[in-house]
């Protein structure tokens, strides 16, 4: 699969800025792979929810604002995954290889249920200082793996 992180190299381009999203996503193929996601109205607002897995159990949300290259990032604490969404990470969680000790997942609201944006199992940003009884979780599923 192809990586990025952190938004690092993200830009936004509107559907008369082609030529110019072109040519940024050719400088960014000369160094490896290329990511291209819409960016639906629902990551503004709402905004995305990252549902934070620890040994595939969700443990708390972050709801993340939108965030291009060299933008600050806003994220705040969201409130507890819905049933559609817990559905959906138990279907995303179960599509993996194998079992993992954390992972995040991250979501949109749509007028269809929710919609996975991202699945994060590499190095994630798993927010804890907005939740410290996940961080506890954490330290505890680490323990026992």
């Amino acid at each position: 699969p192809a990586i990025g992180a952190g938004s690092w190299r993200t830009r936004r381009f509107e559907s008369a800025e082609f030529d110019e999203a072109s040519r940024f996503a050719s400088s960014i193929a000369s160094d490896g792979d290329v990511l291209v996601q819409e960016l639906r109205p629902e990551f503004e607002s709402p905004g995305e929810r990252a549902i934070v897995c620890v040994d595939g159990a969700p443990m708390h949300v972050a709801v993340k604002q939108p965030r291009y290259a060299d933008d600050e990032e806003q994220v705040t604490l969201g409130s507890p995954p819905t049933e559609a969404e817990e559905a959906l990470v138990d279907k995303v969680l179960g599509a993996l290889p194998e079992r993992t000790l954390y992972a995040r997942v991250d979501v949109i609201p749509t007028d269809r249920g929710p919609m996975l944006s991202e699945l994060e199992v590499i190095e994630p940003s798993l927010f804890f200082p907005l939740c410290q009884s996940s961080l506890d979780r954490f330290v505890r599923a680490v323990e026992q793996w």
